[in-house]
């Protein structure tokens, strides 16, 4: 092994998977039904252009909790 050139291994053949980064949004509510659409569709296409996805959403009685993820190391999206 030792007369392997190459060391470290390129990103292509190593045994690891791909990592992801995740990025939480907390997203208080207003109760105006128009403002709360603005806001979250606002965030959606903010998130988007960085080369975000949207992981998950859970809503609260007040709040909405948005996770993104984008895999590691990602350049943004222009």
């Amino acid at each position: 092994m030792a007369d392997r050139a190459g060391y470290p291994l390129p990103a292509t053949r190593s045994t690891f998977p791909p990592m992801n980064e995740y990025q939480a949004v907390i997203l208080k509510l207003t109760r105006h039904v128009q403002e709360d659409e603005d806001a979250l569709t606002d965030l959606l296409n903010e998130r988007s252009r960085g080369g975000w996805e949207l992981a998950m959403m859970a809503q609260g009685t007040t709040r909405l909790t948005v996770v993104f993820s984008r895999r590691a190391g990602a350049p943004p999206n222009e």
